[in-house]
């Protein structure tokens, strides 16, 4: 397989020369007896069924391509053994560590834990070959394969998710509306790429919380995706300020475009329609049905298709983006549903997706993933543009938030 990258794809693939920003890393903690040997064998078993893992990427003058000729030996399998470290540690580490995808477009890396039957596993992949549903089915596998790599062998092969390019070739369904609250670009600051590190926070809400808030989300009528991108709007406002960035085009919502905005496993960037939403002295039910409706109005009439440009002109547009140096402090939030791992006789203790997110257009996005009725909410950010601290802050605000609202409900029953 050998074909020219698409548009976005080519957008991604001289992104992600920006310090790494197109790569997308999902950890998972588990109790098993695992091996070096169990873990390789499964590694060859999913890089011979799925063709985007034995896949590279070749420059020439005019194109970017993607072959798949990768050699098994080029994946990088990274074992260590250690103490028990917190998973904000290990995804800030992945996020930092930027593939080359010359060499390959995903890694994987087993952290065991010392005198213990637990293990991280963290599976990185370029974002455009994979996304947060695509990591999921691929650990799937790669777990079914550790426990029973001949059985998995002789199974039919799912395919992985689309193409991006395949959600790039539509025409607008309508005209853009005009926007009456436009954000203006003031919340940009210059910070070189090299000094830029992808950071994470981290909180896991409890099943009875969460529980709690999609009955609140569902009694307001809007989506609890809704719910918590308007604490995000409010909580970011009240400790950094007031940090919207709209976009022009839906292009970064890859099946968004096409999909019903309400639908739990999807997530929607907050700034995505052409206006930013007053956050401020409104109530966060009425924010997130103003965030809601604003997702279902103006996603359709967003245009998901990209100019083609030549590789060259691609090229100078990255080059003066970095020599620039300016960074839009604008944020998103990413909401991957409920996770699904079947781990056979194994058991699944832990998970969490994150980005990074240093050359892109949000100093700082909130990865939201529901695993066994938990909600875990990774907020990745970008030092020295945001510190640990004000990180922290934003989080402890965004519980705040929704517990405000949960306490407003159960006094006006």
């Amino acid at each position: 397989m050998k074909r020219v990258l698409g548009a976005l794809e080519t957008r991604m693939a001289l992104q992600h020369e920006l310090h790494g920003t197109t790569q997308t890393t999902s950890a998972v903690r588990l109790r098993a007896p695992l091996t070096a040997a169990q873990l390789w064998r499964a590694v060859g078993c999913l890089f011979r069924r799925h063709a985007l893992l034995r896949s590279r990427l070749q420059r020439s003058a005019a194109a970017l391509w993607l072959s798949a000729d990768a050699l098994q030996n080029d994946i990088e399998v990274r074992c260590t053994q250690g103490a028990h470290l917190g998973v904000e540690a290990l995804l800030s580490a992945a996020m930092a560590d930027v593939l080359d995808p010359a060499r390959a477009l995903w890694r994987l890396h087993w952290h065991q834990l010392t005198g213990s039957d637990q293990h991280w596993l963290l599976l990185t992949c370029h974002h455009s070959i994979a996304d947060a549903r695509s990591l999921v089915q691929l650990l799937n596998e790669l777990l079914q394969a550790c426990q029973d790599s001949d059985g998995y062998a002789v199974q039919p092969a799912q395919p992985l998710p689309a193409p991006l390019e395949r959600y790039q070739s539509a025409p607008p369904s309508s005209p853009v509306a005009s926007s009456s609250h436009t954000c203006a670009w003031a919340h940009q600051r210059s910070c070189s790429l090299s000094q830029r590190r992808p950071a994470l926070q981290r909180c896991v809400l409890a099943p009875a919380h969460v529980a709690a808030l999609r009955g609140h989300a569902q009694s307001i009528g809007v989506s609890l995706n809704a719910l918590l991108g308007a604490a995000l709007l409010k909580a970011v406002g009240s400790v950094l300020g007031y940090w919207q960035v709209p976009l022009a085009s839906a292009v970064d919502l890859r099946e968004r475009v096409a999909q019903p905005v309400p639908r739990q496993q999807l997530g929607c960037y907050i700034g995505v329609a052409q206006s930013c939403l007053a956050a401020q002295r409104v109530p966060l039910a009425q924010l997130a049905l103003r965030y809601q409706a604003s997702l279902r109005e103006q996603l359709p009439s967003l245009a998901p298709a990209l100019p083609s440009l030549a590789l060259a002109a691609l090229r100078s547009r990255f080059a003066q983006w970095a020599s620039q140096a300016q960074f839009s402090q604008g944020m998103a939030i990413t909401n991957h549903g409920l996770i699904g791992l079947d781990a056979g006789r194994w058991a699944i203790l832990d998970y969490a997706n994150v980005a990074a997110r240093t050359s892109g257009h949000f100093a700082l996005a909130l990865h939201v993933s529901q695993w066994q009725a938990q909600l875990s909410l990774c907020l990745v950010f970008t030092e020295p543009l945001l510190t640990q601290a004000d990180a922290a802050q934003v989080l402890v605000a965004v519980q705040q938030q929704l517990n405000a609202a949960l306490a407003d409900t159960a006094e006006a029953s």
